[in-house]
């Protein structure tokens, strides 16, 4: 039984491939070179204009038309030569062709027969025939080898006698592109014409010869120009009308004739000619913390309309090509410096921008220059993707139409990582110990003051800190451990100061207000991520249990892929070599950590941020000439969608993390505590105006005051003090109040010195 299913089932199958409906058609390849002038190249199937052979042909119905013609199988009556119809042995049908007003969508059996130089029926094979949708369509089996069934247009339907070929030749052909004009109600529109060249300046017109020109689509004749006028030319509409766009293959090719029904001469064909945007590398290697070129070269022109009879425009014409990751980010940032992040570009432009020209420039060879971007990647673990995949896609705007939403080849990225900056971690712990990020282990127990912790000098990235003593009263007496830090990146600036009880934490630069990622993840730790990835973790009064650590920190600093080889600082310089972390400002090498400690103080050449300021001494990323990092993204894998139109300029920041999920929460407090306490326009709202980083300044002298006079007591309580002593005394002892703390907090105003 199961037996007989299968042969029912074989049964209807045959059945609907052979009474199938109209819509079971597929085009039959190759028209072009089946009719009975063409000659192809019977050395093989290799070369410029190899044979069409069908004994890899489908069975099944194909449709026979070819620009617009009808094209059928000759008959008896006008039977093919040997190595005619673009074949060897070429197959027609045997007897008479049936009439088209006899044929319907019901299929009728023929018999077709394979000629050969001794027998012009060597081989019979059965098609069959029928009509739909008003085209005559053939069922068509597999041939012998070196076969392939012939069908003319209808110009050389019925024709049974053929003008000899003649014997002139062409020179070599070349596929040049010009931009041309057309006017179209009172404007001119730009479109791009494909000229086939021919060297030398061979004049035939008195030959009156018949030109058949090719042209060849990705390999494929796609469409064919015949007549007396010479070599034809491709248009953009022509090539729009078969749905191509740029990012082709063009070749011609020209074949000549003494007439429209005359026998050809060989193919005389171009190399090929890539019509499009050329991009210099598809694949790239990249290293995590490497930034690479992206170089494309449009070979074609672009133009851009303008109104007839009237002046060129002035301003510039050109359009731009996005460039966009198709796959939605899937960035995380959580309590450590997990997760990635796509491709991104360092531009504030998503792709390129392309020059075009207006009408009078048909080179248009501004618009060929070669453009180049760079991109990097957001790269934060081991886990993250080895690869990602960037798609470029021109502008889908202007009056150039083969320029609009043309997809370029996808570009692929490749991680291929030679650093190790796995578990590379800087720290400045009390009690005290330092250790650099390649791990080197080292004590600051001679130095109190404010050093430069790190310093990433490829993207101006620094990490200050302030020490202190860490069990004594008295500042000179060592070990020394971390009572303030600042974090710096671009025009951001997180500080953490608890020196001298001043108790100051909060932002003192919001430029970029971005640049830095701010989490509180309650009252005695934070968490802050740069915009390359560098995690610095802070714990506030690291050791409970002794009262000495309270207004003391511990600081680690996780670096990222882009900090190899590319910082100084107390951190030394990670990459992987613990011999070099001990070195000067100007990279020299130094023999112990004493040397090594004092070399990274904190000097008059520095920008200090270690102190509380509304005014600080800082550009954002983009006025310091800092490359910005732009999302390029676009989540639509439908190209007629916003990918299409997708917006031109990126939204760019100095932060990697635009399209992380990741909460800024923290960051926006702080910010906006910043701006509502320094600057001028809100501050105008409040009772009291006073200029808030003078307030700052006298707050943070008044925090050194009492601890200078705290030592002077405990070193000399018998001394008499001065009035001006006693002001100062009475002075911080009623700043640090509860009272006058709440009304700083809402005024920015010392009322000490209203009280005083």
């Amino acid at each position: 039984m199961f037996n007989g299913l299968i042969v029912i089932l074989t049964l209807m199958l045959h059945i609907y491939q052979t009474y199938g409906s109209c819509e079971n058609s597929i085009l039959l390849p190759e028209l072009a070179k089946r009719s009975r002038t063409y000659k192809a190249d019977a050395a093989g199937t290799q070369g410029s204009d190899p044979i069409v052979v069908d004994n890899f042909l489908s069975p099944q119905w194909y449709k026979v038309s070819f620009d617009g013609q009808q094209y059928l199988m000759p008959d008896a009556n006008s039977m093919p030569a040997y190595e005619q119809c673009g074949t060897i042995q070429p197959i027609y049908l045997s007897g008479t062709h049936p009439d088209k007003g006899t044929l319907n969508e019901v299929p009728h059996t023929f018999i077709a027969c394979e000629l050969y130089p001794h027998n012009v029926c060597e081989n019979e094979i059965e098609i069959q025939i029928r009509i739909c949708d008003g085209s005559v369509q053939y069922y068509l089996p597999r041939t012998s080898n070196n076969a392939a069934y012939c069908f003319d247009p209808p110009d050389l339907q019925n024709v049974r006698d053929f003008s000899e070929a003649p014997t002139e030749s062409i020179s070599t052909l070349t596929v040049k592109s010009e931009l041309r004009f057309k006017e179209v109600s009172g404007s001119l529109l730009p479109y791009i014409a494909f000229v086939c060249t021919e060297s030398g300046d061979t004049d035939r017109g008195s030959q009156n010869l018949f030109y058949f020109t090719y042209w060849y689509i990705d390999g494929v004749i796609e469409f064919v120009q015949k007549g007396y006028e010479g070599i034809g030319n491709l248009t953009e509409d022509s090539l729009l009308s078969r749905g191509f766009s740029l990012g082709i293959m063009i070749q011609c090719g020209v074949k000549l004739a003494r007439n429209a029904t005359g026998l050809m001469t060989k193919l005389f064909k171009s190399e090929s000619f890539f019509a499009g945007i050329r991009i210099e590398e598809t694949l790239i290697k990249m290293s995590s913390n490497e930034i690479k070129s992206l170089n494309i070269q449009p070979t074609v022109p672009y133009g851009c309309y303008a109104p007839k009879d009237r002046p060129i425009p002035t301003a510039s014409c050109r359009t731009k090509v996005h460039l966009f990751s198709p796959e939605r980010d899937r960035c995380v940032l959580s309590d450590t410096n997990l997760g990635a992040q796509n491709i991104k570009s360092l531009q504030a432009l998503c792709g390129f921008e392309i020059l075009g020209c207006y009408p009078g420039d048909p080179e248009c060879s501004v618009t060929k220059q070669t453009s180049a971007m760079n991109i990097t990647t957001r790269f934060l673990s081991y886990d993250d993707p080895k690869s990602y995949v960037l798609r470029l896609v021109t502008q889908s705007a202007g009056t150039h139409e083969i320029w609009k939403g043309s997809v370029l080849d996808d570009v692929v990225v490749n991680i291929k990582d030679d650093i190790d900056f796995k578990d590379k971690v800087c720290f400045s712990h009390v009690d005290p110990h330092m250790c650099t990020g390649d791990g080197k282990i080292y004590d600051n127990n001679e130095f109190a003051g404010e050093f430069i912790l790190y310093w990433n000098t490829e993207y101006n990235i620094v990490i200050q800190e302030k020490t202190t003593s860490c069990f004594s009263e008295s500042e000179e007496k060592g070990p020394f451990c971390t009572c303030a830090v600042a974090i710096r990146a671009g025009g951001d600036i997180f500080l953490i100061n608890l020196c001298n009880d001043l108790k100051f934490i909060g932002m003192t630069a919001c430029k970029d207000n971005g640049a830095l990622v701010i989490r509180k993840q309650d009252e005695l730790n934070y968490q802050v991520e740069t915009h390359i990835g560098t995690l610095v973790k802070i714990r506030i009064g690291p050791n409970p249990s002794k009262l000495d650590y309270t207004n003391l920190m511990n600081i680690d600093i996780v670096m990222a892929p882009k900090d190899f080889n590319s910082t100084k600082g107390l951190c030394g310089i990670v990459d992987s070599i613990k011999e070099n972390d001990y070195h000067d400002r100007n990279g020299k090498a130094l023999d112990d950590s004493e040397e090594f400690i004092n070399s990274w103080k904190i000097g008059s050449e520095d920008t200090n941020y270690l102190s509380p300021t509304c005014n600080p001494n800082v550009s954002t990323w983009e006025e310091d000439g800092e490359q910005l990092f732009c999302t390029c993204d676009c989540f639509s894998d439908d190209l007629s969608s916003s990918c299409r139109t997708l917006n031109p300029e990126a939204v760019c920041s100095p932060t990697q993390y635009i399209n992380c999920t990741v909460e800024l929460q923290k960051t926006d407090d702080l910010c906006s505590n910043f701006r509502d306490k320094c600057l001028p326009e809100n501050r105008k709202k409040r009772s009291f105006t006073v200029d808030p980083d003078l307030e700052m300044q006298r707050r943070a002298k008044l925090a050194d005051t009492t601890n200078n006079s705290r030592r002077k007591r405990q070193t000399n309580e018998q001394e008499n003090i001065s009035n001006e002593q006693a002001i100062d005394f009475c002075t911080n002892a009623i700043g640090q109040s509860i009272a006058s703390k709440k009304l700083f907090q809402i005024y920015w105003k010392d009322m000490s010195t209203l009280l005083i």
